[in-house]
């Protein structure tokens, strides 16, 4: 599923080849999401498509997902946060990992209900890729703001950046 909320969600930011090498790596991230949720200070809620959905995916099927855990430290803190007068240690503590949902679920507010489900009001923090519109206003929406510099992602993202989102 959450490979495939990045085929439509970063379509414009990647090269068909780099999700298929995603892809050919699900075993590893799978693993990896494993030992995210081990801990028990994560939350993960899945999305799943209702009875009477008239979408696509049958009903019981995993159509989105929430995660929020502990904030995790960040590269080139003073970069990003050049010009804010604030620290890494000023953050929330809290940070969305993730909100992906299938393309086929867009606009039914499972995304509103899974943001809520995972994280609450609570304050935190996340990373939006630089310019993904749709994310952007979904997330201001919820009380988040865009915070700092841009940080460049590099390697196949290229010129893509993310910004860090800060909700108080």
């Amino acid at each position: 599923m959450k490979n495939r909320s990045w085929r439509t969600a970063y379509a414009h930011a990647l090269p068909a080849e780099e999700f298929d090498r995603i892809d050919a790596g699900l075993a590893d991230q799978v693993e990896s999401w494993k030992r995210i949720v081990a801990d028990p200070e994560v939350n993960l809620v899945l999305g799943e498509q209702g009875p009477h959905a008239t979408s696509a995916p049958e009903s019981g099927a995993v159509v989105g997902m929430a995660c929020a855990g502990p904030r995790r430290p960040f590269g080139d803190a003073a970069m990003v946060l050049a010009g804010t007068g604030l620290s890494e240690g000023d953050l929330p503590e809290r940070e969305l990992f993730a909100v992906y949902l299938d393309e086929r679920v867009y606009g039914t507010g499972l995304a509103d209900r899974l943001l809520r489900e995972v994280l609450g009001d609570a304050p935190a923090v996340l990373w939006v890729l630089d310019g993904n519109a749709r994310a952007e206003a979904f997330y201001r929406r919820h009380g988040f703001e865009a915070l700092g510099a841009p940080a460049p992602l590099g390697g196949s993202w290229g010129e893509h950046s993310e910004r860090l989102y800060v909700r108080r």
